[in-house]
């Protein structure tokens, strides 16, 4: 099985899928990868006490109030993220108060959305606690382990939106964002999920979504799937496919992306 963060590495390089995978050359950690890794820890654990924070609306909050909720228990979320990574903190030499106010900007927007989209359902729906969290659409769930024997793909998405009939994946990216749409290696990423699951699910979804958080801006890029999209995923497996079996090995592509490149030696 392939996973789907190796089909976005071999279109970002597929000289550094090789030297990563096949070569098995052991990449270095670096500051950025640490930060990346704890943003989407927060992430993960802002999606997990969703249901909770949800259920506790026991009757009808204003949306100050649910958004005083929310941003409460992001602010504990925070608090023992920062207390559980200190020694990568220190040992990366990473900026405490500066991850410290990234942290808080996404828990804003987080909030901001979550609470806004709560409060509407209470208020079309009259229901709260339980009822209010049954009722409650998309619901958002995340790291999530999917696979397509067909498609000899395994991989694991940031957010699943679940609506009535259809889940809609979402990833959710740290690092620099484009000035318009997604990188392609993301819009790649994103398209084999929705196939995945429209193959787990039998739909026909053709919508999935990056959301960019690029230090204090945030952007959420629709990712529309296509033919042509399909082809590409199709033509990347098959490419990593023959890079497994011993049948080629990529050249250096000599880009700007090899500047700030961990492996950038091993391509001389």
């Amino acid at each position: 099985m392939i996973n789907v963060t190796d089909l976005s590495l071999y279109e970002y390089c597929p000289r550094k899928y090789f030297l990563e995978r096949i070569a098995k050359v052991k990449v270095v950690p670096k500051e950025i990868m640490i930060r990346g890794s704890i943003k989407h820890l927060l992430m993960d654990r802002i999606n997990k006490t969703d249901e909770k924070i949800v259920r506790s609306v026991k009757k009808d909050y204003s949306f100050r109030d649910i958004a005083k909720l929310y941003k409460k228990n992001y602010s504990n979320i925070v608090n023992s993220i920062i207390e559980e990574n200190k020694d990568k903190i220190i040992n990366f030499s990473i900026n405490r108060k500066d991850l410290l106010k990234q942290l808080i900007y996404i828990t804003k927007i987080e909030s901001n959305i979550r609470a806004t989209n709560v409060y509407n359902c209470m208020k079309e729906n009259k229901v709260f606690g339980d009822d209010l969290w049954n009722a409650l659409l998309p619901k958002i769930f995340s790291e999530i382990r999917i696979s397509s024997k067909k498609l000899e793909l395994i991989g694991r998405v940031d957010q699943i939106l679940q609506f009535q009939d259809v889940k809609i994946p979402v990833e959710v990216k740290t690092g620099k964002m484009p000035s318009d749409g997604t990188w392609p290696e993301h819009r790649t990423q994103i398209g084999a999920y929705i196939m995945i699951l429209n193959e787990n699910e039998n739909t026909d979804n053709r919508v999935g979504f990056v959301r960019y958080f690029d230090s204090n801006n945030f952007n959420e890029r629709k990712v529309v799937f296509n033919v042509m999209l399909e082809e590409k995923i199709i033509d990347i497996i098959n490419k990593i496919k023959d890079l497994m079996s011993g049948i080629s090995e990529p050249k250096p592509i000599r880009s700007r992306k090899c500047e700030s490149c961990p492996l950038k030696d091993y391509c001389k």
